[in-house]
């Protein structure tokens, strides 16, 4: 796509732009050199389609799982306990998964399914990590909501950084592992 899409300017963007923070904070954290909106428009072009498609799918999950607590609402006894034990579980594989998402996204080379697939594996074996993730991250809507005079500079940006961090995190622990396995003298 080496055109501008005006499909961007609208939802189909909030995608393709969240993809493109992403690979921004990746390079900051990696320490690259880069130019700043050049590299962004690149990103946004390049996972325009494959961004929105994920993010739909993300979104059909997420309007289920609520659809789901509303059936709970309605539910009575051992249906009720059975059904939130189940969206419980749903749940938080799903935020699991969002929270790793687009660092796995920016970082590695997948399918769309492969994407949501590593992204919770990566989250399952790095549940110190999500915790972190979660509790800075409310942290930081707590700051903004507090003092929303700093949201304009720091409302994505700040975010963005911190689960990248965990991500990091996720993969220099996933690429450990590997090389301890490929060690010799490893069963």
């Amino acid at each position: 796509m080496d055109t501008f899409h005006p499909a961007g300017l609208g939802v189909f963007g909030v995608m393709p732009a969240t993809a493109a923070l992403f690979a921004i904070a990746r390079k900051w954290l990696m320490k690259e050199e880069f130019p700043l909106w050049a590299t962004f428009l690149h990103h946004f072009k390049k996972e325009f389609k494959t961004s929105n498609l994920a993010g739909l799918l993300l979104v059909v999950c997420g309007i289920l799982l609520y659809t789901d607590y509303h059936f709970l609402l309605s539910a009575s006894g051992a249906v009720r306990i059975t059904a939130a034990a189940l969206l419980l579980l749903f749940l938080f594989c799903y935020i699991l998964t969002v929270l790793f998402f687009f660092p796995v996204f920016v970082h590695y080379e997948l399918g769309l399914c492969g994407y949501i697939k590593t992204a919770f594996l990566i989250g399952m074996m790095n549940l110190h990590a999500a915790f972190f993730m979660a509790v800075g991250l409310g942290a930081l809507i707590y700051l903004q909501i507090s003092y929303p005079g700093f949201s304009p500079f720091f409302g994505a940006v700040s975010p963005a950084i911190l689960i990248m961090i965990g991500g990091q995190h996720g993969f220099n622990r996933m690429k450990r592992l590997q090389l301890s396995r490929t060690a010799p003298g490893h069963r």
